[in-house]
């Protein structure tokens, strides 16, 4: 499995990986684990494909829905083995921040996110989980293991979200029923989905690399309108980040910018 897993990271170009047998202080969700797993191998899926004056979106949500790209990895690795293996990203039984830094892929910064030496904050995590065991890792590891504790990001956040535990504007541009103060943040805002502000302000996102993988650089939709929301076709719409909350809340995000 060794040597499937690196020729397959290898072939999609993800240059951060590490294995560790399963620990009980990596799980959150043991329901979500099969009962024959026993190692897992942590990887990380740079996204950021660059900037554009005019876009409105948050760098994840530029491209097609990385659980696309998810379920690609899985086809293309059933193609490679015939062993046991599950892959996990987002809805995943480890907590995926802890055990990407336990296997010094990154640290976490003071905004909760896993910040990698190359790639910065803008990284998707995911996981291989497998009964056979697997012990490879892949990436430079040369990073200091602490945030510089600037607060920049603390200081940068619109609604505080770091500093008193509340809302942050991410999660405010995603929910269906909002007040007139929320409603005030979003419209206020430069992006009508998601949030970078924190990321923008971060030292250690300065000088970083952009992706190297193509999934990324296809369909990319820097700005959207209400227009191009409405236009689209149900499996257009399906394969963007924003989809999963239904048309009517960006476009309701849209039209505070009218």
């Amino acid at each position: 499995m060794n040597d499937i897993l690196r020729s397959f990271f290898a072939d999609e170009k993800i240059e951060y990986f590490a294995s560790a047998e399963i620990r009980e202080n990596f799980i959150i969700s043991s329901r979500r684990l099969p009962g024959w797993a026993k190692y897992v191998t942590a990887f990380l899926i740079p996204y950021n494909t660059g900037e554009d004056e005019k876009r409105n979106l948050s760098r994840y949500a530029v491209s097609k829905d990385y659980h696309l790209y998810v379920k690609e990895l899985e086809s293309k690795l059933k193609g490679k083995t015939n062993k046991e293996f599950c892959i996990f990203a987002d809805t995943s039984p480890f907590d995926e921040r802890r055990l990407a830094k336990a296997l010094s892929l990154g640290f976490i910064g003071k905004n909760g996110l896993l910040i990698n030496e190359k790639y910065g904050s803008f990284v998707f995590l995911g996981e291989i989980v497998t009964k056979e065991a697997v012990n490879i890792e892949g990436g430079e590891k040369s990073f200091r293991n602490e945030c510089f504790d600037c607060g920049n990001c603390k200081e940068a956040c619109p609604t505080k979200a770091l500093s008193n535990k509340g809302a942050c504007l991410s999660e405010l541009t995603q929910k269906k029923k909002i007040d007139e103060k929320e409603k005030e943040l979003i419209k206020n805002h430069n992006l009508v989905w998601g949030c970078d502000i924190c990321q923008e302000v971060c030292p250690h996102n300065r000088a970083i690399s952009l992706s190297n993988i193509d999934f990324f650089y296809k369909d990319r939709l820097y700005y959207v309108t209400s227009d191009d929301v409405e236009k689209m076709g149900e499996d257009e719409f399906l394969s963007r980040a924003y989809s999963w909350r239904g048309k009517n809340v960006i476009l309701r995000n849209l039209s505070f910018k009218l």
